[in-house]
């Protein structure tokens, strides 16, 4: 018996040693290569692609420093350790090349002068401690180093974006020059500073954003690297040249154009000065015409003293069957919406150097409403939804070699000013890419707040024309739009008994199962 204890308390032992060597090679290798398993749908925890290549084509030493303080409020200290982690994934990547500090400038006045220098503000946080609520300042902010250049995050609110803006900040401090992003406004009723505060707050981040304005023999500056044409109209020929000349030499436009203005008390007009005919000739038709879709946004309209909010099929909800798989732009879109948008037609007989491929889709329960135009959101639509639906293109990208408008016309001179020097217009463009969406409206502050992934699909469009297709898979993985399915009413009942008789009846079920169990056990006791 002793013996077999002896053996016993020895294998023991030798297990207990086994384990605390594996234990200690496991942590040996884990602290060079890191394994994670990530459950959440889209990956959102786990470091993207996109972001590892980013960190492994770095070929310098790059420092990121974490301004961040030890005394923290309890719901920041789940904050502070995504941050460490999410550094520690970056610093594997990129092969020694990220350097990462975390530091607590509370007691160093030098490096308080320091932040106040970048940019890095001291931030109220709500604490309490001992049954008391008080308010401390401290610091929650990090910045990026690379040669003489830095790129600050002023405050860290949270993870959800934390990934993006390193990887744009480390884009941008490795760089050599930020691209020039040009809003042209001409003739549409848009003004550059109330209408677009928040698309111009978010491209200002890595992009120099200006206004361009086509009068008084002033073109499109050559440094502008993408063009947002929003809502113009009354375009004469010479500013049509400008755009088309500007296009000839490789600058990337996005058209958003208006076919039916809205006007007070939603009167609707088909628009007829727009440049209809130049984007005929590169290759799309924006129709004059309004969809209308089974998918789509709630809308809140004022009747007297009171408001109400209705389902609106003049507001089109691209869902994520509706977009290419193909285009990085929208491949990860769960949703794009669409005020008063008109569908687009690509041009028959076109050649083939240009494609025109469609971005985006109404659903297949689709209609379009021309001429004769009722947008009363109180209105009987099934008046409306005559005929076969179908599919919309609302979104489209053109791509290929484009000819000039003006390749067969004489060069215009601006209606204001002095002609400029007599110059040879460019006739065909290199390999190039446009895109035309049949609405501005969607890009304004107003839709912008009440549709937050309209945001993400304009910054994905600048962001693929402008900058990088890497940015795109990193912004658009965090943006989700889960709606429930539309139930019929047989399944709407079927769910309601189910929710509320199913688990009193499985109540039910394993009271009775347990009674017969428990009788049963007593007779074979009794047996």
């Amino acid at each position: 018996m002793t013996s077999r204890r002896a053996t016993q308390r020895t294998t023991s032992i030798t297990l207990v040693v086994i384990l605390v060597v594996i234990l200690i090679v496991a942590n040996i290798l884990a602290a060079r290569r890191f394994v994670r398993v990530d459950l959440t749908d889209g990956k959102i925890h786990t470091l993207s692609a996109a972001s590892r290549r980013i960190a492994s084509r770095l070929d310098d030493l790059l420092t990121i420093e974490v301004y961040i303080s030890d005394k923290l409020p309890p719901h920041l200290i789940g904050l502070r350790n995504d941050i460490e982690d999410l550094l520690t994934e970056y610093r594997a990547y990129s092969g020694g090349n990220i350097n990462v500090r975390v530091l607590d400038p509370a007691d160093d006045p030098e490096m308080q002068r320091k932040l106040q220098h970048l940019g890095v503000p001291r931030v109220q946080m709500n604490i309490i401690e001992r049954d008391q609520a008080r308010v401390i300042s401290g610091y929650l902010g990090m910045a990026l180093f690379y040669e003489d250049r830095a790129e600050v995050i002023p405050v860290i609110e949270s993870t959800s974006m934390l990934e993006y803006d390193l990887s744009v900040g480390i884009i941008k401090v490795t760089g050599e020059r930020r691209p020039k992003i040009g809003f042209l406004l001409t003739g549409s009723e848009y003004d550059f500073v109330e209408d677009f505060e928040s698309l111009r707050s978010e491209l200002t981040r890595q992009y120099d954003v200006r206004e361009v304005t086509l009068d008084r023999a002033r073109g499109i500056p050559e440094d502008i690297n993408t063009l947002l044409i929003m809502g113009v109209r009354d375009l004469d020929e010479w500013q049509q040249y400008q755009i088309d000349q500007f296009i000839m030499r490789g600058g990337k436009s996005l058209f958003m154009i208006d076919a039916v203005e809205i006007g007070e008390g939603l009167m609707a007009v088909a628009q007829e000065a727009v440049p209809y005919d130049q984007l005929h000739h590169y290759g799309i038709d924006v129709q004059k015409n309004l969809v209308l879709d089974a998918s789509n946004e709630m809308a809140s309209f004022s009747s007297g003293f009171f408001s109400f909010f209705v389902p609106y099929p003049f507001w089109v909800k691209v869902r994520q069957e509706g977009f290419s798989q193909d285009n990085p732009i929208v491949s990860r879109l769960e949703s794009l919406s669409l005020p008063w948008t008109s569908s687009l037609e690509t041009v028959p007989d076109m050649g083939p150097e240009v494609e025109v491929i469609p971005l985006a889709r109404s659903s297949p329960r689709s209609w379009r409403q021309a001429e004769r135009f009722d947008l009363n959101p109180q209105q009987d639509f099934g008046a409306w939804m005559i005929g076969d639906p179908q599919p919309e293109m609302v979104v489209a990208l053109l791509s290929g070699s484009f000819t000039s408008y003006f390749a067969e016309r004489d060069v215009p001179a601006p209606e204001q000013g002095p002609p400029p020097p007599p110059e040879e217009p460019i006739a065909e463009s290199p390999s190039n890419q446009m895109i035309v969406i049949g609405n501005s409206r969607l890009a304004t502050d107003d839709f912008m707040s009440r549709f937050p992934a309209n945001m993400v699909f304009l910054l994905n469009t600048v962001d693929w024309f402008s900058l990088s297709e890497d940015l795109i898979s990193i912004r658009s993985r965090g943006v989700t739009d889960r709606p429930l399915s539309q139930l019929t009413q047989p399944q709407k009942a079927a769910f309601k008994i189910v929710n509320t008789y199913a688990m009193a009846l499985a109540i039910v079920i394993f009271g009775l199962a347990r009674l017969v169990l428990r009788r049963r056990d007593r007779l074979a006791g009794g047996g």
